[in-house]
C-alpha cells in the first residue's frame, strides 16, 4: 500500500465512518503529520472534501474543519474551472496518485 493511499485511510477513517481503524503505527504518524503540517492538506473523494488539516482551514480562512468537510469542491473554484478540476482529478485516479 502505497504511502498516499495509508494517509487517505487513516484521515478518512473516523470522517466516514468506515469499518478500517489505523492501528499500525504508521498510520498514526501519517495523521500526525497531515495534523501538524504547516501546509494545507485536504482528501476529497473527487467531489466533496472527507479531511481538512488546520492549515487548511486556515488557507480557507474558515473557524473550523466542520465548515469545510462534506462541502464539494466546485463550492471552491471558479464556475468556468470546475470542468478542467475534475478531469485532472479523474486522471489522478490511479493508486499511488495525488491531486
Amino acid at each position: 500500500m502505497t504511502a498516499v493511499r495509508r494517509l487517505m485511510m487513516a484521515l478518512t477513517s473516523e470522517v466516514r465512518g468506515c469499518w478500517y481503524q489505523p492501528e499500525r503505527a504508521s498510520e498514526r504518524g501519517f495523521r500526525q503529520l497531515a495534523e501538524h503540517s504547516p501546509g494545507p492538506v485536504c482528501v476529497h473523494d473527487g467531489e466533496v472534501l472527507l479531511y481538512v488539516n488546520p492549515a487548511f482551514v486556515a488557507w480557507m480562512t474558515a473557524e473550523s474543519d466542520a465548515q469545510l468537510v462534506g462541502r464539494g469542491l466546485a463550492e471552491f473554484v471558479r464556475p468556468d474551472a470546475v470542468d478542467g478540476i475534475r478531469a485532472r482529478i479523474a486522471a489522478l485516479r490511479k493508486l499511488g496518485e495525488a491531486s
